[in-house]
């Protein structure tokens, strides 16, 4: 059977390795077989809430199982999975679902109270579960219980919207980036082909799903049958544990994660000859960190670049390029890298150049066609400044996020001067105000406490200059 279609990813394997893993999440590992009957309850299960095809449905925890069944499952009625960040405040996790118009939203146990307390501004939602049962809401597996295994039989069409990822980068508020049936395949062919993925592959999952770098990267997986290890997150001592136990042959980690991993006590002990392929990218990476990872690991390491709006990896360096570059910097450590794998380079269909007739952002007018901004966010400025992803910055300083959002542009100063560098400046961090605080005085975001309102009178040159200097003081 072709795979035309995600739901086809599951139908395709399930009918033809049925008995084989697919996925391995919390200890427990399920075959193609069993992970297309679950969908398929999934389906129906979602139907009986009346979702149907272009209907949106949200899902809020960190990696797990329920992913894949929610995005297969809803796939296959023509639902448009919706993965929302759980990193996010309250307030900003019902933004999102608000804007997504989400008609079912399936939450982790351990965010159940977040969307409790926003529940009343998500009048659109119709039924909330909750992995592991709530009080309030009915419980994930109890309510696909009594769904039967049977396939709706829906099948997509290429221009039809299967995923919608969240993004924002550090220049403006959430947008909701619409992929399609063919930007995915697109992405999911070239990922088999380029990064050494096939039926006997074992590929580790960190990355997080509501993530281009996680779901993108897991599906080239299940596109090229492979038996997927997810981890809960990035830690890095879970994911060296995780390749000596299951024999893992590929993975994708972000610069940060594989410098943080090669400083775990003990690597050198550790069995990890299954390796193969270290796929890394969505950040710089340094010479150093780059020659210890290939020394130590001594497999093919891959390079990728793209964003959410392509799919993913636009282009990416190969094993040959890493080879080559590595000799010309004269590290001694080109020897260790293979060279395998081609250059991949499309547009988001696997087109140069292609732009998508129904892709883009989800409802925004400004700068895309067919999209625009929500009427609760009109008349709020934007933010200014560019720099990486907040998530991704917080892999590389996780003691970020245990700070208030008020305090963390004070935290990552903090850090700066710990590593003896300055980094780039708080406005290149997505901090949002609390609810209720307004926009008072802007630090690329942040609210300041005691600034007041912007005077409309001076000029905007004058406001930034205030802003900049504020920012390098709170930097010290």
């Amino acid at each position: 059977m072709p795979i035309s279609s995600i739901a086809d990813l599951i139908r395709t394997h399930g009918a033809g390795r049925g008995g084989q893993p697919a996925l391995t999440a919390d200890g427990c590992t399920v075959t193609f077989a069993q992970l297309d009957a679950r969908s398929n309850q999934v389906a129906q299960a979602l139907a009986g809430e009346g979702v149907g095809a272009g209907d949106r449905v949200a899902c809020l925890d960190t990696n797990a199982a329920q992913y894949y069944e929610l995005l297969f499952g809803g796939a296959k009625l023509g639902a448009v999975n919706v993965a929302v960040s759980w990193r996010l405040a309250p307030a900003e996790i019902a933004t999102i679902i608000a804007d997504a118009q989400a008609r079912v939203l399936v939450v982790g146990a351990a965010f159940a109270a977040s969307v409790e307390a926003v529940e009343a501004d998500l009048p659109g939602v119709k039924k909330i579960i909750v992995v592991g049962g709530s009080t309030r809401h009915q419980d994930y597996d109890e309510w696909i219980a009594a769904a039967p295994a049977l396939d709706p039989g829906v099948c997509a069409k290429p221009n039809d919207v299967r995923i919608q990822l969240y993004t924002s980068g550090t220049t403006g508020l959430p947008k909701g980036v619409m992929l399609t049936e063919h930007n995915l395949l697109s992405l999911l062919r070239m990922g088999g082909e380029t990064l050494d993925l096939g039926p006997d592959t074992v590929n580790l999952v960190a990355m997080p799903l509501f993530h281009i770098s996680g779901s993108g990267y897991s599906l080239s997986g299940f596109h090229a049958g492979c038996h997927t290890v997810l981890l809960r997150e990035a830690h890095p001592d879970a994911i060296l544990r995780s390749v000596v136990e299951h024999g893992v042959t590929n993975l994708f980690a972000v610069p940060a994660v594989l410098r943080t991993m090669l400083g775990v006590p003990g690597i050198a002990d550790l069995d990890l000859s299954s390796l193969r392929t270290i796929t890394y990218g969505a950040s710089p990476i340094s010479l150093d960190v780059l020659v210890r990872a290939i020394t130590t690991f001594r497999c093919d390491f891959v390079q990728v670049y793209g964003l959410s709006e392509t799919a993913g990896t636009v282009t990416m360096l190969t094993p040959e390029d890493h080879r080559r570059a590595l000799e010309a910097a004269g590290t001694g450590a080109a020897g260790t890298v293979g060279a395998s794998g081609t250059v991949g380079a499309s547009g988001m269909a696997g087109r140069p150049g292609w732009r998508g007739r129904r892709g883009g952002y989800a409802r925004r007018g400004e700068r895309c066609p067919g999209a625009h901004r929500p009427a609760a966010h009109r008349g709020r400025r934007r933010r200014r400044g560019g720099g990486r992803d907040l998530d991704l910055f917080a892999a590389e300083h996780p003691r970020l996020l245990a700070q208030p959002p008020r305090d963390r542009g004070a935290a990552r100063g903090r850090l700066a001067a710990h590593r003896g560098r300055r980094l780039p400046r708080p406005r290149g961090l997505p901090v949002h105000p609390r609810p209720g605080q307004g926009h008072d005085h802007h630090r690329g975001g942040e609210c300041l406490p005691g600034r007041g309102r912007e005077r409309p009178d001076v000029p905007s040159r004058h406001r930034r200059r205030r802003g900049d200097r504020g920012a390098e003081r709170a930097l010290g």
